[in-house]
């Protein structure tokens, strides 16, 4: 069951890779910009043009204070609560509810985040998908657990609300990362074991 949800959570991340070099899944319709993308990336989407409908939500364990020998990767079963609207939607654009790992109006793909990939001039990047539920900005980071390092997400560009927002992590190596996404008064935070890298597009 993990493995048809992993196949197709690969290939929504392929086809809405920040490269934009992937194939284009045939259930699937690809997503584009809701406006011409900048000429550099952002570490921001867009800024907010309505009220925001939700109230501050949180999910996810906190940055480790101490250097652990192991990871200790957060759990699909971790996730918060589902807001029933959020569920339709989720149905209505042909996602399945229970591969998504969040809370209030933001939610992520815990499944794919275990998958480096490799880009020109030895650069490696964590992808990372992201659901938003209204128009916000979003910002993710994350650190290595053991070294503290601390990378900033890339975003080609605003995309529609609802919908899913592509977001690229430079990684300077594999290993455990405490990603964070924060969006308006909602956090979304987990740690993942980085342990593969594939070959690029």
């Amino acid at each position: 069951m993990r493995g048809s949800r992993v196949a197709g959570a690969l290939v929504l991340l392929a086809t809405l890779s920040a490269c934009g070099r992937g194939t284009v899944s045939a259930q699937i319709p690809p997503l584009t910009p809701s406006s011409p993308p900048p000429p550099s990336l952002s570490n921001s989407v867009s800024a907010p043009s309505s009220p925001f409908p939700r109230p501050e939500a949180t999910v996810g364990p906190d940055l480790p204070k101490k250097k652990a020998k192991g990871c200790a990767v957060t759990k699909l079963r971790s996730r918060g609560e589902m807001p029933p609207d959020v569920n339709e939607q989720f149905q209505q654009e042909q996602l399945n509810p229970d591969d998504w790992y969040g809370a209030g109006g933001l939610w992520t793909l815990l499944d794919t985040t275990d998958t480096a990939y490799r880009r020109s001039g030895g650069i490696m990047t964590l992808r990372t998908v992201w659901w938003r539920d209204h128009d916000e900005a979003l910002t993710v980071e994350a650190v290595a657990t053991k070294t503290g390092e601390t990378v900033r997400g890339e975003s080609p560009g605003p995309y529609p609300v609802p919908g899913v927002q592509p977001i690229s992590l430079p990684l300077p190596h594999l290993g455990c990362w405490h990603v964070t996404a924060t969006f308006g008064e909602t956090k979304v935070s987990f740690i993942t074991d980085v342990s593969r890298l594939a070959g690029p597009d």
